[in-house]
């Protein structure tokens, strides 16, 4: 083991003397000479003596070994660093000589730049919190001025106000952040004013009266009749107070329709939608006959029918 030990040793030794060029660099790029590191051992050296002599109590030869660094060691080393920064010619080509003299001096008394200093800088030097916030701006949120919490986004939002009061241009500047944070968004665009600004070749557009339809047809979501009724409410949801009993109405009348359809292999959404909002009375109580929506076909009840689709038209 002591063999071994004393091999690595030497061959270390060898390498470092006998190396022209530098045996390490740092992340900076800047690189490290073998005399660097002698001067920095003995650097090292000097400050563990005097700690070992504060470690045993013996203060006073603590201070013998300061003073003798002072009054002793560091002259002659300032006097070596003057030799060989102007060493003679034979010496530069080792590539070593103005190392070990500009760095000796450096070691012992820290007088170089980089020596014993700190190059972490705090945040703030590097960027200040307003070039942050103005970075991360387009991507948050934002009604008018204020910006939205990214926790509150999940929530809903109630937009209202009087014509002109900004609505339309509020929601735009929401799904503008939107499209810049390349996050995907669902948008029930009855009058088409979103689509307009913002479809392109990427988006899905579920209209069975628009040639740029995706194709979806809620048919293929039937497997039972029962499937009628819940893809019913998931077009009219239920609703409270007043207008609980019209949603109810606007479902029957969808789920009606949508089942007849579905048992006689008519799997048209267009014919769907003609249906339920504006086909004749007398052809509408033809397919909901039979069904708890066929009342809202009788003649009698234009005024109730004419309710119940303004229902499902939202």
């Amino acid at each position: 083991m002591i063999r071994l030990l004393l091999s690595n040793f030497i061959r270390a030794i060898t390498f470092i003397i006998g190396s022209p060029k530098p045996i390490y660099a740092f992340f900076s790029g800047r690189p490290v000479w073998w005399g660097e590191l002698i001067a920095a051992g003995m650097a090292l050296w000097f400050v563990g003596q005097i700690l070992r002599y504060l470690w045993q109590g013996s203060i006073a030869d603590a201070l013998i070994v300061l003073v003798g660094i002072f009054l002793i060691v560091l002259p002659l080393i300032l006097s070596v660093q003057q030799f060989l920064l102007n060493a003679p010619a034979w010496l530069k080509p080792l590539g070593w000589a103005p190392a070990w003299g500009g760095f000796i001096g450096k070691s012992i008394v820290g007088m170089g730049a980089g020596v014993g200093e700190s190059n972490v800088k705090r945040g703030a030097e590097v960027v200040d919190a307003r070039t942050i916030e103005e970075a991360a701006a387009p991507l948050i949120v934002k009604i008018g001025r204020v910006q939205i919490n990214p926790k509150v986004e999940p929530q809903h939002f109630l937009i209202t106000g009087t014509t002109g009061a900004g609505k339309t241009q509020a929601i735009h500047g929401m799904l503008d952040t939107i499209r810049r944070r390349e996050q995907p968004v669902i948008v029930a665009d009855v009058g088409g004013v979103y689509l307009s600004k913002w479809a392109n070749g990427d988006s899905f557009i579920l209209n069975p009266f628009d040639a740029r339809d995706a194709g979806w047809n809620p048919f293929v979501e039937i497997k039972r009749e029962y499937d009628c009724d819940r893809l019913a409410k998931a077009a009219i949801p239920d609703a409270e107070g007043e207008s609980q009993q019209w949603n109810f109405y606007a479902q029957n009348l969808f789920s009606a329709v949508l089942t007849q359809l579905w048992k006689r292999d008519q799997w048209s959404p267009r014919e769907l939608v003609r249906l339920v909002m504006s086909a004749e009375t007398s052809e509408l109580a033809e397919w909901v006959k039979g069904t708890a929506a066929a009342p809202l076909a009788s003649e009698s009840n234009e005024r109730m029918l004419a309710s119940t689709r303004s229902i499902a038209s939202l």
